[in-house]
């Protein structure tokens, strides 16, 4: 541990679309052409060729060579229809975001044109995952099932745009610069994870040289006055030089839930310790043991040296906490989920 920290006393709906159909001597039937599409497929509210459909689009058979394109806004594709926007074959994106021709939105093929109620690789509402789950599948539709995955978060980062200026460093006395960077609703850094054993002193962190019996949150009506850096998951924000809540203008706060990752593992933790002057790159025992394993986050000279951890702030009061709440990493975790996927959905 190179510096000790400074203490201060402070989804997306589903769109619900209903297709009627109005059938009259005029329209396709299952043995008809197409009433009203091209040959490269049905447009909005249109039709499907070679199996005659029209309207709402509903298939009397398999969608073919016009269908293989895929149509958008309640058309047909190759096997499946939808509401929301249907995929070909070949998997290319309607307005719903699905894959492999699957449906959403609850979209279905009727009189024998592929599946019912979802399509047969995709599930309803919200944009589909079809044969594979990957950080596109995070995009328009919605995210896949499960929580994010390290791919899907680093993708999503991009280029920097930098926040604080001048930047951070790694360890005191390092040449080394550090940018602390903004995508959509969060705040992002990469830096090494030295060890913070500030909090309620239990061991290991009992034996550090330099740690501190409390943490930033301290006064924040905790159970017992503060957190333990051997229980809780947590991650350090710096305060620069000169020292101030400079993050605060940005929607962060203590107690802000945020996305650590390291080596395609994601761990969910709280903002509840600052740390003082330009240093960054910093979080609990806790945190680094469960990256590394205790026995590599020796208190004094443990940690992660490469500048390979990544930090994420989610901003806003939703992914935040206080009281109790500051002990409870299950729910963190599952603040911090259902923050990144909001974020992954912007």
């Amino acid at each position: 541990m190179q510096h000790k920290s400074w203490v201060a006393g402070s989804v997306v709906s589903a769109l619900s679309l209903t297709v009627s159909m109005a059938c009259s001597s005029g329209d396709s039937t299952s043995s008809g052409p197409a009433a009203t599409a091209g040959a490269s497929g049905a447009a909005t509210g249109g039709t499907a060729t070679g199996a005659g459909a029209n309207g709402g689009g509903t298939a009397g058979g398999n969608a073919t060579s016009a269908g293989t394109s895929g149509s958008t806004n309640g058309g047909t594709s190759s096997g499946g229809a939808n509401s929301g926007g249907t995929n070909a074959a070949a998997g290319s994106q309607g307005q719903g975001g699905n894959t492999a021709g699957g449906a959403s939105q609850g979209g279905s093929a009727q009189a024998g044109g592929g599946a019912k109620s979802g399509g047969a690789s995709g599930t309803g509402a919200g944009g589909t995952a079809g044969a594979s789950a990957g950080a596109a599948g995070a995009s328009a539709g919605g995210a896949s099932n499960g929580p994010p995955t390290a791919a899907q978060l680093m993708a999503k980062l991009g280029a920097c745009t930098a926040v604080h200026n001048p930047p951070f460093n790694p360890d005191e006395g390092s040449a080394t610069k550090i940018d602390v960077c903004k995508t959509g609703n969060a705040l992002w850094w990469r830096a090494d994870m030295d060890v913070d054993c500030d909090g309620i002193q239990t061991p290991p962190c009992n034996t550090d040289n330099t740690g501190q019996p409390q943490t930033s949150v301290q006064s924040n009506d905790i159970p017992g006055g503060d957190v333990d850096p051997t229980k809780l998951p947590y991650f350090v924000m710096p305060l620069g030089n000169p020292e101030t809540e400079w993050y605060t203008a940005y929607g962060v706060d203590l107690g802000q839930v945020g996305a650590v990752i390291y080596k395609g593992q994601v761990i969910y933790g709280v903002f509840a310790d600052q740390a003082g002057g330009n240093f960054i790159g910093e979080a609990s025992y806790k945190m680094c043991s469960l990256f590394i394993g205790a026995n590599n986050c020796d208190p004094n000279n443990g940690g992660i040296d490469p500048l390979d951890v990544t930090y994420v702030t989610f901003s806003g009061t939703t992914p935040r906490v206080s009281g109790a709440d500051f002990l409870d990493h299950d729910k963190q975790t599952a603040l911090g989920e259902a923050a990144a996927k909001a974020w992954l959905a912007q």
